[in-house]
C-alpha cells in the first residue's frame, strides 16, 4: 500500500471540495476518470475523519495512491505514542438501478418516492456491503468499511441498518455508515472506537 502524507481531515474535506468545485457535473459524474473518482475518495475520507474527529478522537488521514483493498488510512493520534493506524474501503450506496452518469447525459425529471430510503435503504446498504465480501479482499478482516449512504437518509433508522449489517462481524474490522446529515458505526474495535447509534454531523461535511 503506497500511502500519501497523513493531514489534518478538514484539509482533505477543505481541497476535495475546492478540487470539485471547478469541474463541470457532466465531467465529474460522467466521465471514466480516474481523478475523479479519487476525488470522491478523498471527499468522503476527509468527511468521515472530520466527524470521527469531532466525536471520537484526534486523528489524521492519508489517501493510498495505489489500487489496493484500502481507499484511505486513519491515523489514530494519541498523546503518549504515534498512534495506531487504520485502513479503510469505501463503498458508496445508491438506489438500485440509479445512475449519475445516465443523469447528466440525458437530464431529466427523477421519480421521487419520500421515504423509500428509510424503508429500503436497509436493504440497500446491506448489498452493498455484501459486494465487498465477494471481493475477498486480502487482509478483510483487518479492513474497516465506510458506507456513504448517497440516497433520502432523512428517516434512516439506526437499528434497522445495524440489524442488516451485523452478520458482517467477521468479514471487517468495523463497519461505518456516513450520510450527508448523519454518521455512525453499526460495529466497531475497542481500538478504533465508536459512535453508539447515528450523530448529526450537517455543516461538517457540506
Amino acid at each position: 500500500m503506497a500511502l500519501g502524507k497523513f493531514q489534518d481531515p478538514s484539509e482533505v474535506l477543505a481541497a476535495a471540495n475546492a478540487a470539485m468545485a471547478v469541474i463541470p457535473n457532466e465531467r465529474l459524474f460522467v466521465d471514466a476518470d480516474l481523478h475523479n473518482r479519487n476525488l470522491f475518495e478523498r471527499w468522503c475520507a476527509g468527511s468521515f475523519g472530520v466527524a470521527y474527529h469531532r466525536f471520537v478522537a484526534h486523528c489524521e488521514v492519508a489517501m493510498n495512491s495505489e489500487p489496493d483493498a484500502a481507499d484511505f488510512t486513519l491515523h489514530k493520534k494519541e498523546t503518549q505514542a504515534k498512534g495506531p493506524v487504520f485502513p479503510f474501503q469505501t463503498v458508496e450506496v445508491m438506489e438500485p438501478g440509479r445512475r449519475r452518469s445516465q443523469e447528466y447525459r440525458n437530464p431529466r425529471l427523477t421519480p421521487y418516492t419520500p421515504g423509500q430510503g428509510a424503508i429500503d435503504g436497509p436493504s440497500w446498504i446491506e448489498a452493498g456491503v455484501r459486494k465487498k465480501v465477494h471481493k475477498r479482499y486480502s487482509g478483510a478482516k483487518q479492513l474497516n468499511i465506510l458506507v456513504y449512504v448517497n440516497f433520502d437518509a432523512e428517516a434512516l433508522e439506526y437499528a434497522e441498518v445495524s440489524h442488516r449489517l451485523t452478520q458482517f462481524r467477521s468479514d471487517f474490522a468495523s463497519v461505518w455508515v456516513m450520510a450527508h446529515h448523519l454518521v455512525g458505526a453499526v460495529f466497531s474495535t475497542a481500538e478504533l472506537g465508536s459512535i453508539a447509534g447515528w450523530v448529526l454531523h450537517r455543516g461538517l461535511a457540506n
